[in-house]
């Protein structure tokens, strides 16, 4: 499974390379060892596209569910607006 936060990290910084292969994809993402920094092999796997659709709804219900139960706190007279910790 892809870790979206850490691809979309290391693709900023230009270590991710999606590669077609058939009728699948197989994502690169750049690996450092974490005592040394020294380059490592790179965290690769299939892409199960169908997979990352599945989430994708998964995680749009989640949100569903979120926006839903902050516009009910927020109809009692609760502020729902983030706390600046400055």
């Amino acid at each position: 499974m892809i870790d979206y936060q850490r691809y979309d990290e290391v693709k900023k910084d230009g270590g991710v390379t999606l590669q077609k292969h058939g009728a699948n994809a197989v994502c690169f993402m750049r690996k450092f060892h974490p005592n040394t920094g020294v380059e490592v092999l790179p965290d690769m796997g299939p892409v199960d596209v169908q997979g990352v659709l599945k989430q994708r709804e998964a995680q749009a219900k989640v949100l569903a569910g979120i926006d839903s139960f902050l516009a009910d706190v927020k109809a009692l007279g609760v502020s729902v607006e983030p706390v600046k910790t400055e």
